[in-house]
């Protein structure tokens, strides 16, 4: 068993990882790594703080697949280019086969719309994905969607 200290710089949590928990997710346990941890958590009777125990490690790229609705591309055609599509999906094919659907919000001088793309286009939302997109003129955010599927 191991113990791991989860910081934000706003309050701390010592997190109990069990060995075979452990042993599973040790590559992603390193100093100053971000990670979501996935666990049980309650009242420590014996320090009367909280007893958090870890059933799952996810970096981030793993937690916005499992958490995450969509990743936002929002487009501003305003300059009416011709062809906004093959930029990013130049960006997007090195990504593809992931688990996050992709949801454009386009808009230009005349109209603005939300466009769901379809399972074939479905990325693994890694940093450089999204950063790879910003650097795309018309691209003028990338961000997770959250939230309650339905």
């Amino acid at each position: 068993m191991a113990f791991i200290t989860l910081d934000d710089q706003t309050a701390r949590l010592e997190v109990r990882v069990f060995a075979d928990v452990y042993e599973q997710y040790q590559d992603r346990l390193q100093p100053d790594k971000l990670v979501v941890i996935q666990g049980k958590i309650g009242q420590d009777n014996f320090t009367g703080g909280l007893a958090a125990t870890a059933e799952a490690v996810y970096d981030i790229t793993r937690a916005r697949e499992m958490c995450g609705k969509a990743l936002l591309i929002s487009l501003d055609n305003k300059a009416e280019l011709a062809d906004v599509a093959t930029p990013i999906k130049s960006v997007i094919d090195s990504f593809r086969d992931g688990l996050t659907v992709i949801e454009l919000e386009y808009s230009n001088k005349a109209a603005r719309t939300l466009l769901r793309l379809g399972d074939d286009w479905k990325v693994t939302p890694t940093d450089s994905l999204m950063v790879d997109l910003l650097k795309l003129p018309m691209v003028n955010a990338v961000r997770m969607k959250y939230g309650i599927a339905g």
